[in-house]
């Protein structure tokens, strides 16, 4: 009995050890932080996924004249009801990125008339503990701007453990 009772401690023992170690560290990020001129309030809604993986770098401001104009809904009720865009009033802004299964953003744009820009701002950290990657498109909805003007990418990523 005691030579089994020393096999089954060391056995648990060893197991207790395995997991601890194989385990990966809970990635705790933190909220996301949306600024700038992002209608915080608006969910834009595609008919449909992927859109994005079809559109050239100049392509990510979607207004009326836009091909995929009429494949954009948005909703002010959380996603409940949703309507189509009126491109009076926004226009929508993409940019699709890959991240680990676990990710935080911080995004913020900054219209600039005067220049006829809009500067798109994203910190994206992302847990590196992670194998699954996911796709994300990103749409925003911002106040609607001509389609003269032209989109400022500033993207960084940080990967943590």
């Amino acid at each position: 009995m005691k030579i089994y009772t020393k096999t089954l401690l060391f056995l648990s023992t060893f197991s207790l050890l395995l997991v601890s170690f194989s385990c990966k560290k809970k990635c705790d990020l933190g909220t996301d932080v949306t600024s700038g001129d992002i209608k915080t309030n608006v969910l834009v809604v595609p008919k449909s996924g992927y859109l994005t993986a079809n559109l050239q770098d100049s392509q990510y401001l979607i207004t009326a004249t836009h091909v995929y104009a009429d494949q954009m809904t948005i909703s002010v009720d959380g996603g409940v009801t949703k309507t189509p865009v009126n491109y009076n009033e926004y226009s929508i802004i993409c940019y699709p990125t890959s991240v680990n299964c676990v990710a935080q953003f911080d995004r913020n744009v900054v219209i600039d008339d005067e220049n006829e820009t809009i500067h798109f701002k994203m910190k994206v950290t992302d847990c590196g503990n992670c194998d699954e990657k996911r796709y994300l498109e990103n749409y925003y909805a911002i106040r609607a701007v001509p389609d003269s003007y032209t989109i400022k990418f500033d993207i960084e990523t940080t990967t943590v453990e």
